[in-house]
């Protein structure tokens, strides 16, 4: 492009048109709203997809371990002992789920204690976020038990666990 060829641009912004014609800032909360809708419908549309996943996931570990599929939403609470985080083993139990508790209770490492405030409830989403590698594992109905170190895993069933 030679120097003769550009076009000269000049004038005014596209928000000062709009200002000139009173309507900037109608128009920029109407973008930004339509902007907003957009983020909370992709992002429900992504939890969801996850969810989808994650159950698919579960029907298969259940199917392998020869055990009924108990669904686990992502919006229910499990325990989980947030001062064992990053140790291994990571552990799992499945009481009764009751009201808006999947009935799981997650630590890590090779400690328990029954101090009242060793487990704090915690969204299942979150793990499922933080530990993928167990989010099959959630599927798996009341009286089951895992051990997740590394690559190594055992699943059994606790029958003493549905007596909570």
């Amino acid at each position: 492009m030679t120097e003769d060829s550009k076009i000269d641009y000049t004038g005014s912004s596209f928000d000062s048109f709009l200002e000139e014609d009173g309507i900037l800032e109608e128009v920029d909360a109407t973008a930004r709203e339509r902007v907003r809708a957009w983020q909370e419908a992709t992002s429900s549309n992504r939890a969801q997809l996850l969810q989808t996943s994650v159950e698919i996931l579960q029907q298969a570990t259940c199917k392998k371990y020869g055990a009924q599929h108990v669904r686990v939403s992502g919006d229910s609470k499990l325990g989980f002992a947030a001062s064992t985080k990053g140790r291994l083993p990571i552990n799992g139990m499945r009481n009764p789920p009751s009201g808006d508790t999947s009935g799981w209770y997650l630590w890590c490492g090779t400690e328990f204690s029954d101090a009242p405030d060793f487990f704090v409830p915690l969204h299942v989403r979150h793990v499922y976020e933080d530990y993928p590698e167990i989010a099959s594992l959630l599927g798996l109905p009341p009286g089951y038990r895992f051990l997740l170190a590394g690559e190594y895993l055992d699943v059994w069933y606790d029958s003493s666990l549905l007596n909570v």
